[in-house]
């Protein structure tokens, strides 16, 4: 067996158990151990990406950062407090990392630190939450599983068809496996991933299908673009180990996190009211 096929079967393994996780979580486990299980693979991911980065700027403060994004989940858990109440954690954590900046021996690349650590609040703990209110939502759950049904059918169509037909590098500095063919085939899966799940949630009316397949599409590949431009930053290959076959937990989820308050949005906006 090559290195390719095996790499595969892990990949596809991998795959499998992480659906039928995803699946138990969203359909079968209560709110609470779906709020607990999204905030667990969010703070995963963002050590990780405060790990990753800290391999290129030297001192960050992830503890700030984890004490922060953990106020901000547990207020997201409250079905009566809305988005509003998530600016109150965000400001005390601009009071606590400059004060900890303040406390230092030294200035050096101040900004540069508090900066990254808002960062990650931003890139990983928001976007978890707006997971955990999109379950709140009436048939949260499907609308739930529809979101990362399609996001990850962009993420299956671009790695197949990039494999078999790609030739033009989409962004080759940042990512030099990507292909613009790939791009395309990723739009190609999330529109006919759209329409297909459209069946199984109910409330996605015809007129709005095309939309967000379109619209998951292009944030799902910038999503795993985005994430690329911190690795090459920081000179990693990938996130971590934890998933085998598909690197770390940020790389499993990078394609989700761009994407879902675009969604919640359209959702909010044209699908519930």
């Amino acid at each position: 067996m090559g290195l390719c096929e095996a790499n595969f079967i892990k990949r596809f393994l991998s795959a499998v158990l992480i659906a039928a996780f995803v699946f138990w979580a969203i359909f079968i486990a209560g709110f609470y151990i779906y709020g607990a299980i999204v905030i667990t693979i969010a703070t995963v991911a963002l050590w990780e990406f405060y790990r990753i980065l800290a391999k290129r700027y030297g001192s960050i403060y992830p503890g700030i950062g984890f004490i922060i994004s953990f106020l901000l989940f547990i207020l997201s858990l409250n079905k009566n407090l809305g988005f509003e109440y998530m600016v109150y954690p965000l400001s005390l954590s601009l009071i606590l990392l400059f004060l900890y900046q303040m406390i230092r021996k030294t200035n050096k690349d101040a900004a540069m630190c508090l900066g990254l650590t808002m960062l990650g609040l931003i890139y990983v703990t928001i976007p978890g939450i707006f997971l955990i209110k999109i379950r709140l939502l009436d048939n949260g759950p499907f609308l739930i599983a529809y979101y990362i049904f399609v996001i990850k059918s962009t993420d299956v169509g671009a790695y197949l068809v990039g494999m078999k037909f790609g030739k033009h590098p989409l962004i080759p500095r940042i990512s030099p496996g990507k292909s613009l063919e790939g791009f395309i085939g990723g739009m190609i899966f999330s529109v006919l991933a759209a329409y297909f799940g459209s069946f199984f949630v109910g409330v996605i009316l015809p007129q709005h299908i095309t939309i967000i397949g379109l619209i998951l599409g292009i944030c799902a590949q910038f999503g795993d673009l985005a994430e690329s431009v911190l690795k090459r930053d920081a000179g990693v290959k990938d996130s971590g180990s934890a998933v085998p076959g598909l690197g770390g937990v940020l790389d499993l989820v990078d394609s989700l996190l761009i994407a879902v308050p675009f969604y919640y949005l359209y959702i909010d906006i044209f699908i519930i009211r």
